[in-house]
């Protein structure tokens, strides 16, 4: 997406069509480069003052494609980290997060086993079931808990260790029926 401005901007600059001269040439009392900025950023302003008085930019909007980057950035920086330096045998648990709408997700792996902790102030998460919401899917099945041991049963605080049967290679913690959301999905690599 940026990079045609940036083609657009070499050739640009590359003819030297608009340099120094012609945005300091003189229109009336004010700078050429000067009206070109008004002209760009004070109808933006604008429109962004418009989209959040009519309601259309706000945080409930805004949170779930921040939670998704988030979740997407962390990934990432995992893979590079592993790529930088290779798994060990004292390798500490592997933590995942991820936003459900007001829910915070965090799922550790560690020892063949899950914590799964859920952290709320504005959901009522007492009807939450760990063993029919979570799901472990490898390339070949989708597998449900093989047990849950409770942690925590706050409303707002839920937790709970889950296993499931041993499978191999890399898999995906399924979590769904949270806050009437799409499932999250966290990405594992056994080691």
């Amino acid at each position: 997406m940026v990079a045609p401005l940036f083609i657009a901007g070499f050739f640009i600059d590359k003819r030297q069509l608009l340099n120094r001269n012609f945005f300091n040439q003189n229109i009336g009392s004010f700078k050429l480069g000067n009206i070109i900025s008004a002209a760009v950023f004070i109808p933006m302003g604008l429109f962004i003052i418009y989209l959040t008085f009519a309601g259309r930019l706000n945080m409930d909007i805004s949170r779930h494609y921040a939670g998704y980057l988030q979740n997407t950035a962390a990934t990432v920086e995992q893979k590079f980290n592993s790529w930088l330096s290779p798994a060990s045998a004292d390798q500490p648990p592997a933590t995942r997060t991820a936003q459900s709408g007001d829910v915070a997700v965090t799922v550790t792996f560690e020892s063949g086993k899950f914590n799964v902790a859920l952290d709320t102030h504005s959901v009522d998460l007492s009807a939450f079931d760990f063993s029919a919401s979570v799901k472990l899917k490898t390339a070949g099945s989708e597998l449900s808990t093989a047990s849950v041991t409770p942690v925590s049963d706050a409303a707002h605080h839920r937790s709970a260790i889950l296993t499931f049967p041993s499978v191999a290679g890399p898999f995906t913690i399924i979590i769904s029926d949270l806050v009437d959301t799409s499932p999250v999905s966290l990405f594992f690599e056994r080691r």
